[in-house]
C-alpha cells in the first residue's frame, strides 16, 4: 500500500482535547486579624488556545482572524474530525498568569487512547511509558532537554526552564505527564506547553486505526510564589490530591 492510498483510506480519528483552568489555588489569598484585613493577592491562570482552520494541505492551522479559546472549569472539548498521516494540527495550549502577583505554575497532560493502543505505535519496547517527542512538539518540548535523574525522581525530561515526568497507567490506557516551571512566573506572563500535534507520514493505516478516539486533556495549576522553595514542592504540599501519584512517589 501507498502513503498516498494511506492517506485516504484513513479512518476517523477524534482527538478531543479538554482544557481545564483551575483558576483560584492560593495557600492563602487573604486573611483577618485584630480587625485589619492582610491581603497576599490573586492567584489565577487562564488556559487558553488558537482557534484553528483548515489550510489547502488539510492541515489545521492558526485562525488569527478569531478570538482565543479560553478553557474553563468545567473543560472545553473540541473535536478536529479527521485526521492523515503526515497532517498537522495548530494547537498551543498556553498558561497565562492572571494574578497579581508571581506564581508557581504547573501542568499535567493526560492521553487516553479510547478504543485503540497508542503504545503500539509510540511506546518505548521495554517499558510502559509511551514517547511523546514526535506527537507534540514545540513550545517547551522543542526545548533542548537531559533525560535522567532530577529531583530524586528518575526517567525524567528536564532543562533549567522546566521538568516533565510521565506517570504511565498503561492497564487504562492512559498516560499522564506532569510539567513544573522551575522559575516562577510574573504577572502576565505566560508558558506555551507545546504547539501542534503531528501524526508521522510514515504511520501506517493500521497505526492510525490505533489513535481513534484519542483525547488529550490538559490542565493547569498556579501556586503562590512565597513560602515554597520550587514549584515541585508547592505543588506537592499546596495541591496533593491533583498531584498524588507523586505525592506516593516522592522521596
Amino acid at each position: 500500500m501507498t502513503k498516498k492510498l494511506l492517506i485516504t483510506e484513513v479512518t476517523l480519528l477524534v482527538v478531543a482535547v479538554l482544557l481545564f483552568a483551575q483558576t483560584s489555588y492560593a495557600y492563602f489569598s487573604s486573611q483577618k486579624q485584630a480587625g485589619a484585613t492582610i491581603t497576599s493577592g490573586s492567584v489565577s491562570v487562564m488556559l487558553s488556545e488558537a482557534a484553528v482552520t483548515r489550510d489547502e494541505n488539510g492541515d489545521l492551522v492558526e485562525d488569527r482572524t478569531q478570538p482565543r479559546i479560553f478553557g474553563t472549569a468545567e473543560g472545553t472539548v473540541h473535536d478536529y474530525g479527521m485526521v492523515s498521516p503526515g497532517q498537522r494540527i495548530f494547537k498551543d495550549p498556553t498558561i497565562s498568569n492572571t494574578g497579581s502577583n508571581e506564581a508557581w505554575i504547573a501542568a499535567k497532560i493526560s492521553i487516553s487512547d479510547g478504543a485503540g493502543d497508542i503504545h503500539r505505535v509510540m511506546g518505548m519496547e521495554n517499558y510502559d511509558d509511551i514517547d511523546i517527542s514526535d506527537f507534540m512538539t514545540g513550545g517547551l518540548l522543542a526545548e533542548e532537554a537531559h533525560f535522567g535523574v532530577w529531583n530524586g525522581l528518575e526517567d525524567v525530561t528536564h532543562n533549567s526552564h522546566f521538568a516533565m515526568l510521565q506517570i504511565p497507567h498503561r492497564a487504562e490506557d492512559r498516560y499522564d505527564f506532569y510539567v513544573f516551571i522551575l522559575a516562577p512566573v510574573a504577572k502576565a506572563e505566560s508558558v506555551v506547553l507545546f504547539e501542534n500535534l503531528y501524526f508521522l507520514l510514515e504511520y501506517s493505516n493500521t497505526d492510525i486505526q490505533e489513535f481513534a478516539d484519542l483525547r488529550i486533556d490538559v490542565m493547569a495549576y498556579a501556586v503562590q510564589r512565597y513560602g515554597f522553595g520550587s514549584c515541585y514542592d508547592a505543588m506537592l504540599e499546596a495541591l496533593p490530591e491533583h498531584f498524588s501519584d507523586l505525592v506516593q512517589s516522592a522521596p
